[in-house]
């Protein structure tokens, strides 16, 4: 490894992937609605990008650095990748607020308040699946 490697490496793929599996399962929800009355569960549809996404820039982690990150760089991806996660579900939040008026403006406190606990969800997981694609990687070498 050289001394210009980022510290928290593999971020751009991870936000790219957050980004395009938010994207996907928004496309998905409004087909099923329309389709057959029923949406994604919102627990689903919050957490399965993030988990693809730590999952694929581990194996990516894995197969360039032939390794398992370390605790503490697993860590920092954990941390800063759910810090990415949260800058892109505040916008989404905030859209989707304002398009219920006065009952969006008064639960405010609320959805705060389960953004930062999915915020923490979110580290949780991406601590677990950037680990687990790593290894899985490192086992397939």
């Amino acid at each position: 490894m050289s001394d210009t490697a980022p510290r928290t490496p593999y971020l751009g793929r991870y936000t790219l992937i957050l980004i395009g599996g938010i994207v996907a399962l928004m496309v998905m929800n409004a087909v099923l609605l329309g389709v057959l009355g029923v949406p994604i569960p919102a627990g689903a549809a919050t957490i399965i990008p993030p988990m693809i996404a730590a999952l694929v820039a581990g194996q990516t982690w894995g197969k360039e650095r032939g390794v398992v990150p370390e605790n503490g760089p697993a860590w920092r991806f954990a941390i800063v990748a759910a810090l990415i996660f949260a800058v892109v579900q505040i916008p989404l939040t905030m859209i989707g607020l304002a398009s219920m008026g006065a009952a969006g403006q008064a639960s405010l406190g609320f959805v705060a308040g389960l953004i930062a606990v999915t915020t923490v969800i979110v580290v949780l997981s991406n601590r677990w699946f950037v680990v687990v694609g790593a290894k899985g990687a490192v086992k397939q070498r």
